[in-house]
């Protein structure tokens, strides 16, 4: 099982991430510019998947789906707590993407997740991003809705189930659960272009559905 992790100047969450999910295959995706990174992931022993584009984790996400060889891949981040049993959790529900339970109440109530269990096969066919192949993510977004998008994508296809038992809890500052840093807040300045664009593409969202079932 390929477990995608982007990550960028957080060391101790490298370090955290690895220690719970060393039984997998942990694909940390690293930026090319983010060196003390990408020599973390090797002193454990790994092979950083390298991301040549501007930094950030659509397009990091992306890589490192490509770089992935499991027929079932796991996409996450690197500020995730993996509860015991969201594996078998998320493994029960047959559709070809899963999505976790990331510990907001407000996201469990509306379903939306923040990582998921994807088929690579379903997901080379159709992708998740409509108008890109063979994507997890819609790179033209810098940050922000690119998880709504996706979630809204294939709820809309009727491809997905929340995985409600599957907690794969967000330690994210927005949840008080961590405090800010710079990876948060250098493209948390692009959330309202992003959310435009999220707006502009909700016809094509919608228009993915008819092809997809």
């Amino acid at each position: 099982m390929d477990i995608v992790i982007p990550t960028y100047r957080r060391i101790a969450n490298i370090l955290r991430t690895y220690d719970q999910l060393k039984d997998f295959n942990v694909l940390f995706v690293c930026h090319e510019s983010d060196i003390e990174s990408q020599q973390t992931v090797r002193n454990l022993g790994l092979i950083p998947i390298m991301d040549y584009q501007p930094p950030s984790g659509v397009n990091a996400t992306n890589r490192g789906y490509w770089a992935a060889t499991s027929s079932l891949i796991v996409i996450g981040q690197d500020d995730f707590n993996w509860h015991d049993g969201w594996l078998e959790a998320a493994e029960a529900y047959e559709k070809p993407v899963v999505g976790f339970n990331d510990g907001y109440v407000g996201h469990e109530e509306t379903q939306h997740s923040v990582g998921w269990l994807v088929n690579r096969a379903y997901v080379e066919i159709y992708s998740l991003a409509n108008g890109f192949p063979n994507s997890i993510f819609c790179p033209l977004y810098k940050k922000n809705y690119a998880d709504d998008e996706l979630n809204e994508t294939v709820k809309n296809r009727g491809m997905f189930a929340y995985a409600r038992d599957a907690l794969v809890e967000h330690l994210h500052p927005g949840f008080g659960k961590a405090p800010q840093d710079d990876t948060y807040a250098v493209l948390d300045q692009f959330s309202e272009q992003d959310h435009q664009l999220y707006l502009s593409r909700k016809s094509c969202i919608i228009e993915s559905v008819t092809h997809n079932k």
